[in-house]
């Protein structure tokens, strides 16, 4: 059986396919939605948190909680973090984080 090159498995290689594109695009996307400041974002599935870095680029939030199922999606994720607004967790759509307050 031929081996099979899974491009998703590392959280370099999935930077370098999706990261590279999200950060040219969630800019303009988060722009787009016209949310008003200071809200408390979930970014549920955040790979390595290209869209999470964009909400706090452009969208002005309170705190972005950025959860993926991924380990090392996270750990990259929180090894680029720069911005105290972001917080990243490992957890998937059943286990999501809890927020004080609740999300927005």
């Amino acid at each position: 059986m031929p081996e099979h090159n899974d491009s998703w498995k590392t959280s370099t290689s999935y930077e370098q396919f999706m990261g590279r594109w999200s950060r040219c695009l969630a800019p303009a996307f988060v722009s787009w939605l016209q949310l008003p400041p200071a809200l408390n974002w979930l970014d549920v599935g955040c790979g390595t948190g290209a869209l999470t870095q964009a909400i706090c680029d452009v969208a002005q939030p309170k705190a972005v909680v950025g959860c993926d199922p991924a380990a090392p999606f996270i750990a990259f994720a929180q090894a680029r973090q720069s911005d105290a607004r972001q917080s990243f967790v490992v957890g998937g759509t059943d286990n999501l984080p809890r927020f004080p307050g609740g999300f927005d």
